[in-house]
């Protein structure tokens, strides 16, 4: 039910939960009653930044490179093979990021978008390397976003949507990688964030052990 709603194969789910089990994120219990649970830590946040700082600003402009690559030229697919029903589902994904008010519900709703972008280029392997970007890198991009932030990343879906609506595939390209590019560069800008601060905690350390 869960890769019939995502619009992808059952196997390209199989492996984004197995991703989610190496990161610690869910567990599976098999056997009668058992079941994927969530297993995320309580201290969420932490456990983001710290991830994000193990990441260099290299390595963030590059999956930004290939999250250009493969989300630019779904849009382009889309608007050229995207039918109502799935256009349909692309406003209503939009829609369910708006009025999503916790990170875990933008993330999951943009989530969704992405995959229904990918699946409405009809083609299984840009969904496949969509979803797996998405378990690398999905929960980073939601990390400190405000009220202005979310109305931007709105902003940016609904207009994609409306360029694979109007089947203007340059435009829908040129939308998901300004999409892309503003994600980037809003996590290379936390990731320097986190840097700073790091090197202010060493500071203080030093700082307090020359005092004593």
């Amino acid at each position: 039910r869960l890769a019939e709603q995502l619009g992808i194969a059952t196997v390209t789910l199989r492996e984004a939960l197995e991703a989610l089990r190496r990161q610690g994120l869910i567990r599976t219990r098999r056997g009668r009653g058992g079941g994927t649970v969530v297993t995320a830590p309580p201290d969420r946040v932490k456990g983001l930044v710290e991830r994000l700082s193990s990441l260099t600003a290299q390595d963030l402009r590059d999956l930004g490179d290939l999250r250009t690559a493969v989300l630019g030229t779904a849009a382009a697919l889309a608007a050229q093979r995207a039918m109502p029903p799935e256009v349909a589902r692309l406003w209503l994904h939009v829609e369910r990021l708006q009025a999503a008010g916790t990170p875990g519900e933008r993330r999951r709703a943009d989530t969704q978008f992405t995959l229904g972008v990918a699946a409405a280029a009809q083609s299984p392997r840009l969904a496949k390397e969509e979803l797996r970007m998405r378990s690398e890198v999905g929960d980073l991009l939601w990390l400190e976003h405000d009220t202005v932030d979310h109305n931007h990343s709105v902003a940016a879906r609904t207009h994609l949507v409306q360029a694979i609506e109007r089947a203007e595939g340059d435009e829908a390209r040129r939308q998901a990688e300004a999409l892309v590019a503003a994600d980037t560069g809003r996590l290379v800008q936390l990731r320097l964030q986190a840097y700073l601060t790091i090197i202010r905690h060493e500071s203080d350390g030093d700082q307090s052990r020359r005092s004593r």
